[in-house]
């Protein structure tokens, strides 16, 4: 018969599982080594990924600023924006492309607002145009019939037949 656990931690369920020296009982917040990279990523035959870059704020405005004039850096600006703010190019080249990412979601929203105002104006403007100037829709009047009825009888004009 199995005892139920009044737990539901993963360690407390898979506890005779996981061997406790592999850190079952570690802190992820804690597991960053002093040069920036995870401890989880040491020895796996593969590359460790970098923390994520906190930018200072005079980086960023410095960024900005340089990304108000130029959406994108050709390489020799990549590495004098890398070198004047301490950074490496590729988090320079990371940023950019975030920030052009940004910067056309941006744009699309911004698009899709004026259309949408301009749809309203519109039908603001023909509701009220129609209210003020026009009288209200009223069938053709009857002159076409008219017409027919006078030149029923002639079968010739210029000497095409009707």
């Amino acid at each position: 018969m199995t005892q139920s656990k009044s737990s539901f931690m993963i360690k407390d369920l898979l506890g005779d599982v996981i061997d406790e020296s592999e850190g079952a009982d570690s802190d992820p917040e804690n597991d960053a080594c002093a040069d920036g990279f995870r401890k989880e990523d040491e020895g796996k035959g593969r590359k460790p990924r970098r923390r994520r870059t906190a930018f200072t704020h005079a980086q960023l405005a410095f960024l900005e600023r340089k990304f108000r004039c130029q959406k994108y850096l050709s390489v020799a600006d990549r590495s004098d924006v890398a070198d004047a703010l301490n950074l490496s190019e590729t988090q320079v080249k990371t940023w950019y492309q975030n920030r052009r990412t940004k910067w056309k979601r941006q744009n699309q929203l911004r698009l899709e607002q004026l259309r949408q105002q301009a749809v309203s104006e519109k039908e603001a403007a023909s509701q009220q145009s129609s209210a003020e100037c026009c009288p209200p829709f009223q069938p053709p009047c009857t002159f076409l019939s008219t017409a027919a009825a006078i030149f029923r009888n002639v079968t010739y004009v210029h000497g095409c037949p009707l």
